[in-house]
């Protein structure tokens, strides 16, 4: 589960600084997947902190358990993600990328 930015960990440095010192950051994110508080078969995708969007026209119906369905996301390139589920495939982005394609967030498991 996603901490609010106010319980992530800091980190404080402290040293004598150069010319051309450089401080790089590297973030490992994970898939996972948060349910609606009123049914647990209709969820948001996130990756690490970011909630993504499926760039559908209909609909977002998935099959299977969750287990199966973070197991199926990948990374695909800079800021694109994609879900196989069963023969269909969907492309995800980050919903603050979406711009004036037609986009759903919240998918529903359906074994039908």
């Amino acid at each position: 589960m996603a901490l609010p930015l106010t319980h992530l960990p800091h980190l404080s440095l402290k040293r004598v600084w150069k010319d051309n010192d450089k401080i790089r950051l590297v973030f490992h994110y994970d898939f996972y997947l948060k349910t609606m508080p009123d049914d647990e078969n209709v969820f948001a995708i996130f990756y690490g902190l970011v909630m993504l969007a499926a760039e559908t026209d209909s609909e977002f119906i998935v099959k299977g358990n969750r287990n199966e369905i973070i197991k199926n996301l990948t990374v695909s390139g800079s800021n694109v993600f994609r879900l196989k589920n069963g023969e269909k495939s969907f492309v995800l982005r980050p919903l603050y990328d979406i711009n004036e394609q037609s986009y759903g967030v919240y998918a529903t498991i359906r074994d039908y």
